[in-house]
């Protein structure tokens, strides 16, 4: 994917972070959480321990969640990328967010044209 669709991918999921009520936060983070934890064979150690210092170090859940989202993302096509499998579990996920969360049909076509299942 392109680093400008990458951003913009980016960017909507982080409005969409922004509108989740402050009730759900702890529900998605822990969610982003446990998923991004599945990918983090794809990061050198490295920078694993650098990102979990500074999601540790940030106070703001809703900046946490941010950062969780854009790892997730990130992974997608750096280096090797994400197995078939892997890619397909990112996409169905990031669906899964939005759905539960409220995104709308625009981010839902924003998933699925930048991580090429369009």
């Amino acid at each position: 994917m392109l680093k400008e669709e990458r951003l913009e991918l980016e960017s909507k999921f982080h409005d969409l972070i922004d509108k989740v009520p402050a009730t759900k936060n702890n529900e998605l983070c822990d969610s982003l959480k446990k998923f991004n934890k599945t990918l983090e064979k794809y990061d050198f150690i490295l920078t694993n321990v650098v990102q979990a210092a500074g999601r540790f170090l940030t106070q703001d859940i809703k900046k946490k969640m941010k950062k969780y989202v854009d790892d997730i993302i990130d992974g997608y096509d750096k280096g090797d990328g994400y197995n078939e499998v892997d890619r397909i579990r990112v996409k169905d996920y990031l669906i899964e967010i939005t759905n539960k969360y409220g995104g709308d049909r625009s981010l839902l076509d924003k998933i699925l044209s930048v991580l090429n299942f369009s």
